[in-house]
């Protein structure tokens, strides 16, 4: 299985400096630091071959620097 988490930047400001992440189980998990700009989407995934056999509830992270961090609302199996 599969988890995606994505980030929209709109309108206008600066370009940020960011991550994007999820919490499985109770522990973070994070990607690749990037930069974006405004007008763009940033994505990331990861596959979790433990997902066959368990199900927890997840939830989606951007950290942005100098802003902190955001999360998604948790979604269940």
């Amino acid at each position: 299985m599969t988890i995606q988490t994505r980030y929209e930047k709109n309108g206008s400001g600066s370009t940020i400096t960011a991550k994007l992440g999820y919490v499985y189980s109770g522990s973070t998990y994070w990607g690749s630091t990037f930069t974006q700009s405004n007008n763009t989407t940033k994505k990331q995934e990861w596959l979790r071959s433990s997902w066959n056999t368990q199900c927890y509830t997840t939830s989606g992270l951007l950290s942005v620097t100098g802003q902190g961090q955001f999360q998604t609302p948790t979604a269940s199996c």
